[in-house]
């Protein structure tokens, strides 16, 4: 039976085994017919033309598409499905145009937890004035850091996801094994644009998931972020009555392993690129009014911040915390990272680097506001050597730590 659209438009940018052939595909593109699913694909050797399939998720297998193809491809492991984990995240266009822009931009910005003024002074000001304007500008941003894979944030979060259910389900030296034989599937998905939370859901227990788990990957929980991901998954809740219980994690900052996690990915990159004079431990900003209204995340930000300074043996001269991504006139947390960046430049150190713990995965507002426009505004003022310590994306770190916090919520 065929897959539903929207699982079919999830197996872009994967790569995929066929068990019949043996073959491996890189899926760049797909189109529905009323007979069957045109797939555009590649493998690592050759580019070929049209091939006619129909995809069965349990057969997707989401590896690197740069990876040789002569190496061996790890196929999910049979049995009952058993557990279903959701590793959810804010989003991204489907392509770096206008309109894409647009349609994701029109559903992240309408929420009210991303922006909670009064609707009918909020809804027409975004239809008729920002959604007219900004997504022009945003698409050319998202160009400069889409690949040949797509977004960054959605085929690392599918790597991610297809990583940890590799470790669950096969075990590794010193994992705890007190799931016993429960088959575990992991998918990534997204709070606005596809694959949405609701459809993963969905899908996870109609491949006969008897349990769920959602993480959400944002560390300092906030309204912003892991309250509306909470609001998704209670519709749907709602809305399916799916019968399996289901279990949300909500925030891991203070967890051991995911403070030693960046603190080994900076020092990985030191190792790598050298010792800066200062390093900026930079998070995503939200209203400072928030917190008033009983929003703790400045105070797990700063948490964060001090811990991996400590861990990094950092003096107080040398390290600072800045909030970016200000959007709209109202005041934001402070300082801002190009202001903090700005003060360093005019005291010129060798070498900055920034790190940005709060986002998981590397996306739009750290390759691009950070590795390209915060750079640029630092040479700007006078500033020297700049680097952005990246994400802790699919690294082995990220695996572990995202699998140990799967298995604590078994």
């Amino acid at each position: 039976m065929m897959a539903s659209l929207e699982v079919l438009q999830r197996g872009v940018g994967r790569t995929v085994q066929d068990p019949a052939t043996n073959s491996r595909f890189y899926w760049k593109t797909f189109t529905h017919t009323n007979l069957d699913t045109v797939v555009e694909w590649t493998s690592a050797a050759s580019t070929g033309s049209m091939a006619r399939v129909e995809w069965d998720p349990s057969r997707q297998h989401p590896d690197d598409p740069d990876r040789d193809a002569g190496s061996a491809a790890t196929p999910r492991r049979p049995g009952p499905l058993r557990v279903g984990v959701v590793l959810a995240n804010t989003g991204t266009p489907e392509r770096p145009d206008p309109d894409s822009v647009r349609n994701f931009l029109a559903e992240f910005l309408a929420d009210p937890r991303i922006v909670d003024y009064p609707r009918w002074f909020w809804l027409p000001l975004l239809k008729q004035v920002i959604l007219r304007r900004r997504p022009a500008e945003s698409a050319q941003k998202y160009q400069r850091i889409w690949t040949e894979h797509g977004s960054p944030l959605r085929y690392l979060g599918d790597r991610l996801a297809d990583r940890v259910e590799r470790r669950l389900n096969d075990g590794a030296p010193g994992d705890n094994q007190d799931s016993g034989a429960d088959r575990v599937r992991v998918v990534a998905a997204m709070r606005y644009g596809r694959p949405s939370i609701a459809a993963a859901l969905t899908d996870l227990v109609a491949a006969g998931a008897d349990r769920l788990i959602v993480l959400p990957l944002f560390p300092q929980t906030s309204g912003t972020t892991v309250d509306s991901i909470a609001d998704a998954v209670a519709t749907w809740q709602a809305d399916t009555d799916p019968g399996a219980p289901l279990r949300f994690v909500r925030g891991y900052s203070r967890e051991e392993r995911y403070l030693d996690a960046v603190t080994e990915s900076v020092q990985t990159h030191w190792s790598q690129h050298g010792r800066p004079d200062h390093l900026v431990i930079s998070f995503h900003g939200i209203p400072r009014r928030y917190g008033s209204k009983g929003d703790t995340y400045e105070e797990q930000c700063r948490h964060t911040a001090q811990e991996v300074a400590s861990r990094l043996g950092l003096s107080p001269q040398t390290w600072s915390i800045s909030y970016q991504s200000k959007f709209g006139p109202e005041p934001w947390l402070g300082p801002s990272t190009l202001d903090t960046l700005t003060r360093l430049a005019e005291q010129r150190p060798d070498q900055v680097h920034v790190v940005c713990p709060g986002f998981a995965i590397d996306c739009l507002e750290t390759v691009d506001e950070i590795g390209f426009e915060a750079a640029q505004h630092y040479r700007a003022a006078g500033g020297r050597g700049f680097d952005y310590v990246p994400a802790l994306n699919d690294s082995e770190d990220a695996v572990e730590l995202v699998a140990r916090l799967i298995q604590q919520a078994l």
